[in-house]
């Protein structure tokens, strides 16, 4: 899953305790709010299970006739031990017997504010089960049910969560618009879905908006830090570290704009033309080089070390590049030879800086600890170095491709690196 919006899948679960209206000594667990780092829904698991099994339910007040174990043995429950069953199931990552449990209650009381926090609760369920389509449809009940409500107000920003890995990047762009327009949205929040957005706007290839939506997120936090006062400021004005993941993933994504700008110009003739080219790449190799620059130097395990990584696909790609400069079509198989011979050792710094680089930024991953697909595009990018350096592994079919007129290794950008939607087929 390449996550939003994030993150490091770190969880923060708070539950708001309210009175049951029927007995105030009784109380139930509701508004189970699941907040992530703006960037990432709950990892995809195996869909639930959203049937439920009851043969009889009689909804009163409180109780309710039927088996929440779905054995038809008929035991009566209260309403208040029914949902936090359902409650506990779905902080055990239950979700099939959570989604069956809070289904039972909907279908048997309709009083507004059980709804709306059931709902929400299922919703959190059926994000968490990956049933992604699901949790969207719950999540804009919960928001119509009570706008202004704090379970209105989670519900907006896990709708765009899922939006995202629904691949919705359209339907993302009105929901943080909704958010934006919240007078209780804290500034974490703000930038998380800043984040979102950058992130959204950049698989639909809107580089200026996505470089918008990132700057601002680094420029909110920088004003937040500046004016945070822990003695003084409000909670909801706290700022993240400079050196947190939301910060780390907004350099990340400008240095990936810049690298994918970069990687669309080709080297073709006239010689004017190549001259040009070379001065708009080098400009966006510098460009991106920064970024991806910030992002290491924020130290976050995941972003810093797929920063690092970038930064030597970044050398690796402009030697690849510049290999695949147009050829003049009238050299003869000796020229050609001369030629390939003498491009290649003009730009082999770039191409042994690459490797370099992989090797460095395999060297900080051990370091900060570091595990994941980008640790794995490393090792596996070093090993294709030492192949493509020392052994020359696929230069006669790389010279051969040239002459054809066709890049070799065009957007030969890690996994992780490729748009979402690419790699989905859409």
């Amino acid at each position: 899953m390449n996550r939003q919006p994030g993150t490091n899948d770190t969880a923060r679960w708070s539950v708001s305790v309210m009175k049951c209206s029927s007995h105030p000594s009784s109380t139930i667990l509701c508004g189970l709010s699941l907040a992530l780092l703006a960037a990432a829904c709950a990892g995809p698991q195996r869909p639930a299970d959203a049937s439920t099994p009851v043969q009889e339910i009689v909804m009163e007040e409180t109780l309710i006739q039927g088996s929440s174990k779905g054995d038809g043995s008929g035991r009566i429950y209260e309403l208040s031990d029914l949902f936090k069953e359902a409650n506990d199931y779905l902080i055990a990552d239950d979700f099939t017997n959570a989604i069956r449990l809070y289904k039972i209650i909907l279908k048997n009381f309709s009083e507004p504010e059980y709804r709306r926090v059931t709902t929400y609760n299922l919703a959190l369920s059926y994000e968490g089960a990956g049933q992604w389509s699901e949790a969207v449809a719950r999540y804009r009940e919960v928001f119509q049910l009570s706008p202004a409500s704090e379970d209105g107000r989670f519900a907006l920003q896990r709708l765009g969560l899922c939006l995202w890995e629904l691949g919705d990047y359209e339907g993302i762009k009105p929901v943080v618009a909704r958010q934006f327009e919240r007078p209780d949205i804290t500034l974490m929040e703000e930038i998380d879905a800043q984040l979102l957005l950058g992130n959204a706007l950049l698989e639909l290839r809107d580089w200026n908006g996505a470089e918008r939506s990132f700057l601002q997120v680094v420029h909110l936090n920088e004003r937040g830090l500046r004016a945070w006062d822990p003695d003084k400021s409000a909670p909801a004005r706290r700022p993240y570290e400079p050196t947190s993941t939301p910060i780390a993933r907004a350099h990340f994504g400008r240095g990936r704009i810049f690298h994918e700008t970069f990687s669309t110009l080709r080297l073709v003739l006239p010689k004017d033309a190549i001259r040009k080219a070379l001065l708009d790449k080098t400009r966006l190799f510098e460009q991106a080089q920064e970024a991806y620059l910030s992002a290491v130097r924020t130290g976050d395990p995941e972003w810093a070390t797929a920063a690092g990584f970038m930064v030597g696909q970044l050398f690796e790609d402009f030697y690849l590049d510049v290999l695949a400069s147009e050829v003049p079509r009238d050299f003869n198989e000796l020229e050609l030879e001369v030629y390939f011979e003498e491009l290649r050792a003009f730009i082999a710094p770039a191409i042994g800086k690459a490797r370099k680089l992989y090797e460095l930024n395999l060297g900080m991953a051990q370091r900060l600890g570091s595990r994941g697909a980008w640790v794995d595009e490393t090792i596996a990018a070093i090993e294709r170095m030492r192949a493509y350096i020392d052994r020359k592994e696929g230069w006669l079919q790389e010279q051969t491709l040239i002459v054809e007129q066709r890049h070799p290794h065009s957007a030969r950008f890690s996994d992780q690196m490729q748009f979402r939607s690419d790699r989905a087929g859409r």
